[in-house]
């Protein structure tokens, strides 16, 4: 069985599926934006759309992502467009289906995942190429998914977070489509503190997970993930307007 499945990227970490015909949307919310800055300079966007409709008497959660980058790797500029779009069962929150769309100048991959029975199957595949078989992997109990710089998915990881009792210290599992396996985030809840989000300064509760050295912040009352900060690589993300968009563009 071979696969063209990459390994993820952490700038932070992408996801897009099959639409239903019959679906009714219920319930929306407004599109949700991010700037992503590498150096302290703009690289790139993020934008996150969430509804919900009515299938076969249950309710799915809907999250459609889109993130642009650009940058330059190798003395060469690079400009990438993730399209993705994710279903995620509301009662469980746990993953139904999955498809995500990678553009990298004049490449164009996707990756495609379904998830039944503690189970996910997922092909990769470039752009004119037949799907082939699919790749499984078996999944735990409470996996979030995680997919390529996908915005929409941290806050699902962080009300995972969230709804972990007990210690302080803990481990989540993870699903990432793209290396089609299963991973773990070590989670330090810390204290609340005043962190600076589109230059002003917001009471936010910061996890660290330590073994990917990433921090988020998410806002103390609402949960609502703000920011995340990646040291290794000199990137933050911070939630803003639609403006970045634009500016992200020049």
């Amino acid at each position: 069985m071979r696969s063209k499945l990459r390994k993820p990227r952490y700038i932070a970490l992408a996801v897009a599926v099959l639409a239903f015909i019959h679906a009714s949307v219920i319930a929306a919310e407004p599109t949700k934006y991010f700037s992503i800055e590498m150096d302290e300079k703009l690289i790139g966007y993020g934008m996150v759309h969430r509804d919900s409709f009515d299938q076969d008497g249950r309710t799915v959660l809907r999250l459609k992502s889109q993130t642009s980058l650009k940058y330059a790797l190798l003395g060469q500029e690079r400009h990438t467009m993730l399209d993705s779009e994710t279903l995620i069962d509301s009662q469980t929150g746990q993953p139904l289906r999955y498809k995500m769309t990678d553009t990298t100048n004049e490449s164009v991959q996707h990756v495609e995942s379904e998830f039944a029975d503690g189970m996910a199957r997922t092909w990769g595949y470039r752009d004119g190429e037949a799907r082939g078989d699919a790749i499984e992997t078996k999944l735990p109990d409470g996996v979030v998914i995680l997919g390529n710089n996908n915005f929409g998915h941290w806050q699902l990881l962080i009300n995972a977070a969230m709804a972990h009792t007990g210690d302080d210290t803990f481990k989540l599992a993870v699903f990432l489509p793209a290396a089609t396996q299963v991973d773990s985030f070590d989670v330090d809840r810390k204290q609340p503190r005043d962190v600076s989000v589109g230059g002003q300064l917001r009471k936010c509760q910061l996890w660290n997970l330590t073994n990917v050295d990433i921090n988020a912040f998410t806002d103390a009352e609402s949960g609502e993930v703000v920011r995340l900060d990646v040291p290794a690589q000199k990137t933050t993300i911070e939630l803003a307007d639609a403006k970045v968009v634009k500016l992200a563009q020049r």
